[in-house]
């Protein structure tokens, strides 16, 4: 989990609670858009992509409990929303660099929540 993680998991219940707002905002339907509109879609993706917090790192983490595991559907349910952005906001050049960056970040958190998952064989 990230640094400050008390604070992360504020915003993560700040986010589920508003959950519909921000879905709304995320499913970016505007044909048009405006410098708030914008603004606000920016400010959003940012604070999501800031908590750090990912459906393996919530139910890696042995400190949690069946509340923030509860949280995993709002939170997956954002990302997609999030991903579903990229195909407009990207390039194609920048796009495949998106998602062999997101590749190599889900293969390294898979890869660590598999070794605090298993004991040491040594």
């Amino acid at each position: 989990m990230p640094k400050n993680s008390v604070f992360w998991l504020q915003v993560l219940h700040f986010v589920v609670s508003h959950v519909d707002v921000f879905i709304s905002i995320l499913r970016d339907r505007q044909a048009v858009h405006s410098s708030g509109s914008l603004q606000e879609l920016g400010l959003v993706t940012g604070i999501v992509c800031n908590m750090g917090l990912t459906e393996v790192t919530l139910t890696a983490d042995s400190e949690l409990g069946q509340e923030q595991i509860q949280l995993r559907g709002p939170l997956a349910r954002i990302q997609r929303l999030m991903i579903g952005l990229l195909p407009r906001y990207c390039s194609s050049d920048s796009w495949e660099k998106v998602i062999w960056h997101l590749r190599l970040t889900f293969l390294k958190d898979y890869f660590k929540s598999q070794a605090t998952l298993q004991p040491s064989q040594t």
